[in-house]
C-alpha cells in the first residue's frame, strides 16, 4: 500500500521532480565552468607552461581574454597594464576613429579639371588632377577616368598635365634609397598604394617587369639572382634613385617563387603626385589622346571647371584593405584626411595624430598617461599601448552592432582569408583578427574576436609580445599563435 502511495505522489509531482533534477545538473555544470575560468592559479599554471618555451625568453607579454557578449566577463588577464609596442594592431584603432567620424559609407573625391575650353576634339588648355585624400586610386579607376575623357570627344590636349596634391602636407619616404614598399609616403593623390611591384612575365623567356609598367619607372636587375627552385624567401634588396621623370630602381640579391607569390618584390614611389600624373599621361597615349605639354606640379587655380569627378568606393572597402593587407599608406591617408578638421598647423599628419589622441582620451576613455602615438602605421618603436587599453577599443567596437559587423568583415578570418587558410580554428569557432609584426625588433601582437558558432557568445582577445633585447627573428605569430591556441581551450 505504501509503495502505491509513493508511486502516486511521484506521478503527481513528476514535472517538479524533473525540473529539480535539471536544475541540480545545471548547477553542477555551471560550478565546473566557473572553476574552469575563474581559478587564477589553475590558469596561471597553464599560461606559465606555455611561456616556458625558449621562444619567450626575454619577451614581455601582455594577454587578455574576455567574454564581451552577451555578458562582460574576464576569462584571463596577465600583465595587461604594461606599455608595449603595438605594431600594426594600431590600425584597429584607426579603423574605429574613421568609422566613428566619417561613417562606413563615406566616399572620397578626386577631380580632373581644366582651365581651358573644348572645341571639336581639341581641349585648348591644361588638365589639373586635384586630390582630396582618397586612400587609394587603382590602375583600373585611373584608366576609367581616361576613358571618360575620351567619351567627352577629346583626343588632343593642347596644354600641360598638372598634379595638385596640396590638400595634405607633403610626406617623404621614411628612408632614403631603401625602397621598402611599407615605407611609401602618403599623399592627397595616391595611386596603386604609392608602390610598384616587380613580377615575372608569362613570355617564353621570362623577364622581370614592373606593374604598373609606366614611364615613371626605370629599373635594373642585373645583380638579381632569380632562382625558380628556391622555396624560402630571398629577401631581395631594392634601392631607388630619384630623377626629374620618376624613380630608378636597382634590384639585387636572390629571389624565389615565394617572393613573387607573397608580393615581396615591391617598392615605394618617392613622389606620388608625379606617379599618378605620369600614369594618367601614359594611359592617355594608350587611348590615342595626344598631349602637347609636360607633367608639372601646381596648385589648381580657382577659375577652373570640372571635367571628371572620380568617386571612390566606400570607406568600408578601404578599411578592409587596411586591416587585411596592413596597408600603411591607407592608414596615414585616413589620419591626414581627419587632420584637415584641425587647422592649428599646416601639418595634416600631425593634426590627425592630435585628433587620434583626443579620440583615445575622450571617446575611448584611455588614460593619456597610458599610451604614446608616434606614428599611425605601426612601424614606430616609440608607439606604446597597454593590452588593457586595446581591450577598451574592442569593447567600444562591440557596443554598436552595425560597427561591429562592418569591423568584423574587415578583419582577417582564420581558415578563410587568403594567406590564413592553413590556420584552422576549432570547428565551433570563427576567429577574426588583426596582427602586428616587427620581426627583427621582436614585436608580435594580435587583437580580435572569437565568435562561438550556434551561440550568441562572443569573446575579445589581446595578445602583445615585445622582445626586451636582441634575439631570434620573431616572424608573424611566433609569440601570439601559441597563446591564441590556448585561449580556444578556455571557452
Amino acid at each position: 500500500k505504501n509503495i502505491k502511495v509513493l508511486q502516486y505522489k511521484i506521478r503527481m509531482n513528476y514535472p517538479r521532480i524533473v525540473a529539480i533534477i535539471l536544475l541540480l545538473l545545471l548547477s553542477i555544470e555551471q560550478t565546473h565552468f566557473a572553476v574552469q575560468i575563474e581559478n587564477p592559479a589553475q590558469l596561471d599554471y597553464q599560461y606559465q607552461n606555455i611561456i616556458k618555451n625558449s621562444i619567450y625568453k626575454n619577451v614581455d607579454m601582455g594577454v587578455m581574454l574576455y567574454q564581451i557578449y552577451p555578458t562582460y566577463k574576464r576569462i584571463y588577464r596577465k600583465n595587461a597594464f604594461q606599455p608595449l609596442i603595438p605594431a600594426s594592431i594600431i590600425k584597429v584603432l584607426i579603423s574605429s576613429i574613421a568609422f566613428d567620424q566619417l561613417g562606413p559609407y563615406h566616399r572620397f573625391k578626386t577631380m580632373i579639371r581644366t582651365d581651358g575650353y573644348q572645341k571639336n576634339n581639341y581641349l585648348y588648355g591644361n588638365i589639373y588632377i586635384q586630390g582630396y585624400g582618397a586612400p587609394n586610386i587603382t590602375v583600373q579607376e585611373l584608366k576609367n577616368a581616361v576613358y571618360q575623357l575620351k567619351k567627352l570627344g577629346i583626343d588632343t590636349i593642347k596644354g600641360h598635365i598638372y598634379y595638385d596634391n596640396h590638400y595634405f602636407s607633403t610626406q617623404k619616404p621614411k628612408h632614403n634609397r631603401i625602397a621598402r614598399y611599407y615605407d611609401a609616403p602618403s599623399s592627397a593623390l595616391t595611386f596603386n598604394s604609392n608602390s610598384v611591384e616587380f613580377v615575372m612575365s608569362d613570355t617564353i623567356v621570362p623577364v622581370l617587369k614592373p606593374s604598373p609598367n609606366i614611364s615613371y619607372i626605370r629599373y635594373n636587375y642585373t645583380n638579381l639572382n632569380i632562382d625558380s627552385t628556391r622555396e624560402i624567401p630571398g629577401a631581395p634588396k631594392i634601392q631607388w634613385v630619384p630623377y626629374p621623370w620618376g624613380d630608378d630602381y636597382h634590384l639585387s640579391g636572390v629571389v624565389g617563387q615565394s617572393d613573387f607569390k607573397n608580393h615581396y618584390i615591391k617598392a615605394l614611389v618617392s613622389r606620388p603626385g608625379l606617379y599618378i600624373a605620369t600614369a594618367f599621361y601614359d594611359y592617355c597615349h594608350e587611348s590615342h589622346i595626344s598631349i602637347s605639354g609636360r607633367i608639372i606640379a601646381k596648385k589648381t587655380p580657382s577659375k577652373t571647371k570640372t571635367l571628371i569627378t572620380m568617386t571612390s568606393p566606400p570607406l568600408s572597402s578601404f578599411i578592409k584593405q587596411l586591416n587585411q593587407e596592413s596597408n600603411n599608406v591607407i592608414a596615414e591617408n585616413l589620419i591626414q584626411f581627419l587632420g584637415k578638421k584641425n587647422v592649428s598647423t599646416n601639418n595634416t599628419l600631425a593634426n590627425g595624430i592630435d585628433i587620434l589622441n583626443d579620440y583615445c582620451i575622450n571617446t575611448l576613455k584611455i588614460n593619456p598617461l597610458h599610451f604614446i602615438i608616434d606614428d599611425v602605421t605601426g612601424l614606430s618603436l616609440t608607439n606604446k599601448f597597454k593590452a588593457n587599453d586595446f581591450m577598451k577599443i574592442l569593447r567600444f567596437i562591440n557596443k554598436d552592432p552595425k560597427l561591429y559587423q562592418i569591423m568584423q568583415n574587415s578583419l582577417v578570418q582564420l581558415g578563410v582569408t587568403p594567406g590564413y587558410q592553413s590556420l584552422k580554428p576549432p570547428l565551433n569557432m570563427a576567429i577574426y583578427l588583426k596582427t602586428g609584426t616587427l620581426a627583427y625588433s621582436g614585436v608580435n601582437t594580435m587583437v580580435g574576436f572569437i565568435q562561438k558558432k550556434n551561440t550568441n557568445q562572443r569573446y575579445a582577445f589581446v595578445i602583445m609580445g615585445n622582445r626586451k633585447n636582441k634575439g631570434p627573428i620573431a616572424y608573424k605569430g611566433t609569440y601570439t599563435y601559441p597563446i591564441l591556441n590556448w585561449f580556444y581551450t578556455l571557452i
